[in-house]
């Protein structure tokens, strides 16, 4: 059973979109936030030196960011989906290939009645068995 003993996490990264399954609904901009984990299977070197590699979340957001605000979508499971793989694709190119990966996209204002706090979709690539750290 793996194990993954620190995490690091982008609690909220918000910008609009054109999200939405009728084009009119995708021809405003719409709010949508992303949350992302990054699961370490050990400790990462930036926590022994502060002059070890990292990974860079603000490059890591303004891939995910361009991504998100320079395309249109019409399923938020397709523009979550999307997103995964650019953080995906992202991290395997900076030393993070063994770092694993948990996103969540939220549409926060669709145009439901009585729908409050917007929708969401997650992906992750951990393993069903893995372990982990609680994130607060």
């Amino acid at each position: 059973m793996p194990h993954y003993p620190a995490s690091f996490s982008i609690n909220r990264l918000a910008f609009p979109a054109h999200l939405g399954v009728y084009d009119a609904e995708r021809a405003a901009l719409q709010p949508v936030s992303v949350q992302l984990r990054l699961y370490f299977p050990q400790s990462p070197a930036c926590t022994q030196s502060d002059t070890a590699r990292f990974i860079d979340y603000s490059a890591l957001s303004d891939a995910l960011t361009k991504a998100g605000t320079t395309r249109e979508f019409r399923l938020i499971e397709f523009m979550a989906q999307e997103l995964f793989s650019i953080a995906r694709s992202y991290l395997d190119a900076h030393d993070g290939a063994a770092v694993k990966l948990w996103l969540c996209l939220t549409k926060l204002a669709p145009k439901v009645d009585y729908l409050e706090q917007g929708a969401s979709f997650t992906l992750c690539d951990l393993p069903a068995d893995a372990t982990l750290t609680p994130v607060m």
